[in-house]
């Protein structure tokens, strides 16, 4: 119900800026109007031990403190990927059950992080916009 909450929340901001998100993160001639990029869902297998219990998917969409990081993100777009990735895979071998419930706020968090080790300075929001898990 939480992480419904948030989607709802992330999904409200985003309606907020629509030629932001329309575009893929596209910047708005308003001034002071925040820029976002959003990223394609990632896709990685939970695991229960040893074996693929499951497959959870993540939505992530960023939002940058200046127009001009946009496209710095941009031209990094696949290390952010990568990064995303690989922290939502240790998070699904080692944390994450697919008969329960997602911690939307331990995903956020992992999703924060690895964004702020990928930019290697403070500033970028990254919000779970969309997060769902499925059992095999």
């Amino acid at each position: 119900m939480i992480g419904r909450l948030l989607s709802l929340l992330v999904a409200v901001l985003l309606l907020a800026a629509p030629a932001q998100a329309a575009g893929g993160g596209e910047s708005s001639d308003k001034e002071g109007a925040p820029t976002f990029v959003r990223f394609e869902p990632i896709i990685v297998p939970l695991f229960d031990d040893t074996r693929v219990a499951g497959m959870m998917s993540v939505t992530v969409t960023l939002q940058v403190p200046k127009p001009e990081d946009k496209d710095a993100i941009e031209a990094r777009r696949i290390r952010y990927i990568d990064a995303f990735n690989t922290a939502l895979m240790q998070l699904g071998r080692l944390k994450l059950d697919p008969r329960r419930p997602l911690d939307v706020r331990l995903l956020a968090a992992e999703v924060q992080r690895a964004a702020d080790r990928t930019h290697g300075k403070p500033g970028l929001k990254a919000f779970v916009v969309d997060a769902s898990a499925r059992k095999l």
